[in-house]
């Protein structure tokens, strides 16, 4: 893999991040999830997945919660926001400088 941006998601509404030069995947089960992790995890500075898909990597971002890349974020990208990529999101950057901003 030579991208350094990653994008996962469930439908082809993934290929719109194809255009702003992402690699992009279209994954529909767990077990496809943990094989695409693990081709990219150790190379993919932003890996960007959709919020639905976040149960499927909760061991990679535990293990890679001490690491500074890759960096995961959960966006809506197949349905409508539900807030859980936000609150991750809000965590992370509370853990990470011992402050909550938001």
């Amino acid at each position: 893999m030579n991208k350094r941006v990653v994008a996962i998601a469930r439908s082809e509404n993934v290929f719109l991040f194809r255009s702003l030069g992402f690699q992009t995947f279209v994954i529909n089960d767990e077990e496809m999830m943990k094989q695409a992790m693990e081709k990219i995890a150790s190379e993919a500075q932003i890996i960007v997945i959709d919020e639905e898909m976040q149960t499927m990597i909760g061991d990679y971002r535990r293990r890679l919660s001490e690491k500074a890349f890759p960096i995961i974020l959960a966006l809506p990208i197949d349905k409508e926001a539900s807030g859980q990529g936000l609150e991750k999101l809000r965590a992370d950057v509370e853990k990470a400088i011992g402050l909550k901003l938001f």
